[in-house]
């Protein structure tokens, strides 16, 4: 894989579950805040506390432009993971490319269901694939 790509998971899940989750993904940092990060502290990742990154000005300063990596994504490159319910036993990882994603968007603007002028926010938990 090129670059990173993000996979949601829901804090309310036991933590077997998401330590499950963490290993068939091969994640190799998590985004955490005060509320979660005791359920990730077993592991061997690295965890990224939200709590210091939100409103800070610098982290997107453009002096800092040039520390950023130029990886470019490419449309067969992966945008996202999913995993499904796992109601046959186990949870499957879903790989969503970045092609998939503006097939979809642009799926839901050519049927009129959103334009290019409006914001959409997620009714549905962020581990629920609304696509």
């Amino acid at each position: 894989m090129v670059g990173g790509s993000y996979c949601p998971l829901s804090p309310r899940d036991p933590r077997n579950r998401l330590q499950h989750l963490l290993q068939q993904n091969q994640s190799d940092c998590i985004l955490v805040d005060s509320t979660t990060e005791n359920k990730f502290e077993e592991n061997n990742i690295t965890l990224l506390n939200t709590r210091g990154m939100i409103g800070k000005q610098e982290i997107a300063d453009e002096n800092h432009l040039d520390q950023l990596s130029s990886i470019e994504s490419k449309s067969d490159t992966i945008a996202f993971v999913i995993f499904t319910s796992g109601s046959t036993g186990t949870s499957k990882a879903v790989q969503i490319t970045h092609h998939n994603l503006w097939n979809c968007m642009f799926s839901f603007e050519s049927l009129g269901i959103i334009t290019k002028y409006e914001n959409v926010i997620q009714m549905a938990q962020c581990i629920f694939d609304v696509m």
